[in-house]
């Protein structure tokens, strides 16, 4: 099984303060920012500490957010480059969706043989689709798109992925 599930989730950072009445802009670590619009408190610190109650819009790319207590530039500047937490219960997931933060620890099994490859051992967003990063049973690690010609199953409960790999994905070779 994987690492235990956190309670709270990084959400994405702060980046800077918009309009005069303490407006924050939120880069948000989602591949969708509008899953933010219903969430109504996010936490600075990644155990639930320093509660924001907080309205959230999808701007774009990015999301405004604006915190009770919070209403001038300057003191929304004082969240500027912060991390923002979610708790995991407030955050709606789709069906056959998991977090990025659950996969860490799973086992990756071969699709066809089942043989195990080795572990996850970070997951993180990027534009175009999600890199997990595999240590393998010899130690190197490498970068596996997480795109659904490669993983073919993720099962949290079972603690692993089916990962199909191509030539040279896992090695050196061609």
């Amino acid at each position: 099984m994987g690492e235990a599930m956190k309670e709270f989730l990084e959400v994405g950072e702060i980046v800077t303060v918009h309009g005069l009445r303490g407006e924050m802009k939120l880069y948000p670590w989602t591949d969708q920012p509008s899953t933010l619009n219903h969430v109504k408190t996010l936490y600075t610190g990644p155990d639930g500490s320093g509660p924001l109650h907080v309205r959230v819009h999808d701007h774009g790319r990015m999301a405004l957010c604006k915190a009770e207590g919070v209403d001038t530039p300057e003191q929304a500047r004082r969240y500027v480059g912060k991390v923002l937490y979610a708790a995991r219960q407030d955050i709606p997931l789709a069906e056959g969706r998991v977090f990025l933060a659950d996969l860490p620890g799973l086992r990756v099994l071969h699709d066809e043989t089942g043989e195990e490859l080795g572990i996850i051992v970070a997951a993180d967003a990027s534009p175009a689709n999600d890199i997990y990063t595999i240590r393998l049973k010899d130690g190197r690690e490498c970068l596996i798109p997480a795109v659904r010609e490669f993983v073919r199953e993720i099962d949290l409960a079972g603690g692993y992925i089916r990962l199909r790999p191509i030539g040279g994905m896992l090695s050196d070779e061609d």
